[in-house]
């Protein structure tokens, strides 16, 4: 489920669950924030999930040079929650990336 809006989320209250995705726009900056939840089927213990997201973080980082962290789950060992920021000044440019990161991941 993704969700798509056009307002700050801090204005309109906490940030919705699940996939959601926002656009601000200030003066020629676009900003997206994305927020996507994981199943990590082969984990077994919070060591596990933090190898893999380790991993995962830091190549997403690399590739498409956004800003990610994890943003909920800490205690599960076979869920995670990831929040990614992207900026950009042209508009089709975040659009690609939105596209490209998911599929990546």
């Amino acid at each position: 489920m993704v969700e798509q809006r056009t307002e700050n989320p801090r204005v309109a209250g906490s940030i919705p669950a699940r996939g959601t995705i926002f656009l601000i726009k200030v003066t020629s900056l676009f900003v997206r924030v994305i927020k996507l939840e994981l199943f990590i089927p082969a984990a077994a213990t919070l060591k596990d999930k933090r190898q893999v997201l380790q991993s995962l973080i830091t190549r997403v980082r690399r590739k498409f040079n956004v800003a990610v962290a994890e943003t909920g789950f800490w205690e599960q060992w076979q869920r995670a929650e990831l929040g990614l920021a992207l900026l950009s000044n042209q508009l089709v440019h975040l659009e690609q990336m939105l596209q490209q990161i998911p599929a990546f991941i």
